[in-house]
């Protein structure tokens, strides 16, 4: 399920597993402007593209940003408004600006679909 007014922004590859939940005004970004040369224009330095990946049943809160090169692990929960910059260990609950892990779900023996 995909929220209201999510931007997906790709140039390379976003994927999202089954059973997720991708709460409104989300942002998932695959790339990202080069600043290194301090001389130079920042849009004639290029970008850097890494994929993202979000894992099975994951639940991405409102407002939360995925940013490039990022791998959700299953089971996951990102939190309100969440700048994920690092990847996301499976049944990791993190939250936060960086992101950072907060807790630890249970790993499920037998995930049940409806």
């Amino acid at each position: 399920m995909l929220g209201q007014e999510c931007t997906l922004s790709c140039y390379q590859q976003i994927s999202i597993g089954r059973e997720c939940i991708v709460a409104d005004r989300t942002m998932m970004i695959d790339f990202d402007h080069g600043t290194a040369e301090v001389e130079r224009a920042i849009r004639e330095q290029g970008i850097y593209k890494r994929d993202v990946r979000v894992g099975h049943n994951v639940w991405i809160g409102y407002g939360a940003c995925i940013l490039r090169g990022v791998t959700v692990g299953d089971n996951a929960v990102v939190g309100t408004s969440a700048v994920v910059t690092r990847d996301v260990p499976e049944d990791a609950v993190v939250g936060g600006v960086p992101a950072r892990v907060l807790r630890m779900r249970e790993h499920p023996e037998t995930l049940r679909y409806e």
